[in-house]
């Protein structure tokens, strides 16, 4: 009868960690620094692919006028900070013009003026 290879003690050495050759140049350091390398690799592989997966989606343009309208429905206060949002995410300048007249309670927006500026703003995006 031929001998079996005694499988437990393949799977026992599998289990040992992975290094590099004793005789290796740069010994523990050169190990150090394949590690290193290794990580930032992966580093690097993982900021190509998380963008995938955080990056906000643009919606359509008529999104912005039904986004209007659902603002509409909300209480004034609320309507407004709403209104403030998507002037902020779609007229980034135009938010920054509006930031000085937020401080100002006899110069504050009126929900009414936020949602004709942003009926302007698709109509000239279009």
């Amino acid at each position: 009868m031929e001998a079996q290879p005694d499988v437990g003690v393949e799977l026992l050495a599998g289990l040992i960690d992975i290094r590099l050759p004793q005789t290796a140049v740069g010994g523990v350091v050169g190990e150090i620094f394949a590690v290193v390398g290794v990580c930032l690799l992966l580093a690097w592989a993982l900021s190509l692919v998380f963008p995938l997966f955080t990056v906000r989606r643009v919606s359509p343009g008529g999104a912005l006028q039904e986004k209007v309208k659902v603002a509409g429905a909300l209480p004034d206060e609320e309507r407004v900070l709403a209104l403030l949002h998507l002037i902020r995410a779609h007229d980034p300048d135009g938010a920054k013009e509006l930031q000085a007249r937020l401080y100002k309670a006899s110069d504050f927006p009126t929900p009414a003026e936020l949602e004709n500026r942003l009926i302007e703003l698709e109509a000239a995006h279009g």
